[in-house]
Order: structure tokens, then C-alpha cells, then sequence
């Protein structure tokens, strides 16, 4: 793992790209759950929630500690909440309340976080070495490891939306036969035979045999207009989505390989090239 984790004053440091104010309280670091959403790109909201679905789970004293206006007020954290809120109090988190409260946060980036968190922020305590800081030079090249590992992860999510869009009929004819035709022609091979095994599924589900319409359909217009395969016949009468559907559930692994090639690109333009493993 790449870390991003740099002092940049007596109570502030970066991690990750992002900067914080460092919070010390009755001799432990602990954090806000407005630090929280910051790192985890998350809204405080959605924080406070996940606190209080789970208040059961968390000890005063251990896991968090209760600070009210008054003492908001005269302690080293009015900057840090007063630009947040005016709430008649707030919490602050320990490493333990913290571990707590981000436990389902699974993604990627929150791994990271978290890792970064524990081995870099809770561990420094009152009168501890701080951390050493870094060269301007070891700030731009960790900066730039950052940027390009959460463009990876932009890309990822983007690729899953592609995918569930075409499930849900919002991309244009042309992307989700893009997409059904890389899911049926990952990893090369004999491809014509995984044609016909969706084709087979579609029938035997729906009763419907899709060959036999679109020979039926051909024949009874002038050969500009006729179909040139099925998957167009199929498109073209709103069956995608169901194929779209069939595609995924036989051949699991192709649709990761096309994801895979997705991720390498913004999308699924009309002018766009998807770039295949």
C-alpha cells in the first residue's frame, strides 16, 4: 500500500490527500465524524447513522466521548465543529469507536483509509514522536499514486453502472449490444456456440425462437432492410434487456473480463473503443 500520510503542523496532517485537524482528548487521539466522512468520501450524516444504528455497540468512555456546547467551546475543537454545526453536543472517536464504526465500510478505498488511520494517526500519542515529513518531491509522487488509485476506482464503479444500466434498458441499442457482444466473445474461442446457447435459454424461457421471426421477418422486406443477425432482430423488438440478462447469468466470468476492459476507459460512447485483457 502506498501511503499518503504527512505532518504538515503541530495539529494537522494529510492522509490520504486529504488534511485534518490531529485531536487529542483526556490523552487519546480520537477523531469527529465529520474527519470520518471527509476520508471515507462519505456524508456525516451517513456516519452519525451508522453510530446510531449500532449505539448499542459502543462505549462511553472506550469507544467515544460526549463533548457539550460548553465544553466544545473551550477546548482545542471549537474551530474544528463550529464550522459543521451548532449541535448541543458531539462525539469524538476513539481508535477502538472508530475500527467500530467503519466496520462495513468495505470498499476499496476505505481499506485504505483505514489502514492508514491506524498505522499513522491513532498511533501517535501525547508526547510521541510524530511522524516524519516528507520532501516536497515525496508529497507530488505520493500525491500522484493517490489520484491514479482512486481514478481506479471511479473507473470500477463506473464499469458496475455500465452494466446494471444495460440490465435496467437505459443505454442506447448500440451500447448494449456492445456490451452483450463482449460479454460472448470474451476469451475467444467458439463464440457462435454461446449465440445459440442464449438463444436456446431466451427460447426455452420466453417461447418465443428468435432465429425463426427474423427469417420470418426478412422475408417479407426488401433485402436493404433485412436483419443482418439475430442480435439486431432482437435488439430491435426490445428483447436486449432479456438477453442482457441471460448473457450474465451463463458466462459470469466473461462479463468480469469485459468489466475489466471497461474499467480502462470512461465509458460506452458511440465513438469509443471498450480496451480488452
Amino acid at each position: 500500500m502506498n501511503e499518503l500520510v504527512i505532518l504538515t503542523g503541530s495539529n494537522r496532517i494529510v492522509i490520504n490527500g486529504i488534511e485534518i485537524e490531529t485531536k487529542e482528548y483526556k490523552g487519546q487521539r480520537v477523531i469527529t465524524a465529520y474527519d470520518i466522512a471527509k476520508l471515507h468520501k462519505r456524508e456525516p450524516k451517513r456516519v452519525n447513522e451508522q453510530f446510531e444504528r449500532n449505539i448499542n455497540k459502543f462505549i462511553l468512555g472506550k469507544d467515544y466521548f460526549i463533548l457539550n456546547r460548553d465544553e466544545i467551546l473551550k477546548s482545542q475543537f471549537a474551530t474544528a465543529f463550529s464550522k459543521y454545526s451548532n449541535n448541543p453536543f458531539e462525539r469524538l472517536y476513539t481508535e477502538r469507536g472508530y475500527i467500530k464504526l467503519t466496520k462495513t465500510f468495505t470498499d476499496e478505498l476505505s481499506w485504505k483509509i483505514q489502514d492508514m488511520l491506524i498505522e499513522s494517526y491513532f498511533i501517535v500519542k501525547t508526547g510521541q514522536i510524530q511522524p516524519r515529513q516528507l520532501t516536497k518531491i515525496e508529497v507530488l509522487q505520493m500525491a500522484l499514486i493517490t489520484e491514479l488509485e482512486n481514478e481506479k476506482l471511479r473507473n470500477e464503479n463506473q464499469a458496475k453502472d455500465e452494466i446494471i444500466k444495460g440490465i435496467n434498458g437505459e443505454l442506447e441499442l448500440y451500447q448494449l449490444a456492445d456490451i452483450i457482444n463482449r460479454i460472448l466473445r470474451a476469451g475467444g474461442g467458439n463464440y457462435g456456440l454461446r449465440y445459440n446457447e442464449v438463444y436456446r435459454v431466451f427460447r426455452e424461457q420466453k417461447h418465443i425462437d428468435l432465429k425463426i421471426r427474423m427469417n420470418n421477418c426478412n422475408k417479407t422486406v426488401k433485402a436493404k432492410n433485412r436483419f443482418k443477425s439475430v442480435l439486431e432482430y432482437a435488439l430491435a423488438n426490445g428483447y436486449g434487456k432479456d438477453l442482457l440478462k441471460i448473457v450474465i447469468r451463463l458466462y459470469p466470468e466473461s462479463v468480469k473480463i469485459v468489466r475489466d476492459g471497461i474499467k480502462k476507459n470512461t465509458g460506452l460512447g458511440n465513438n469509443e473503443v471498450l480496451l480488452l485483457n
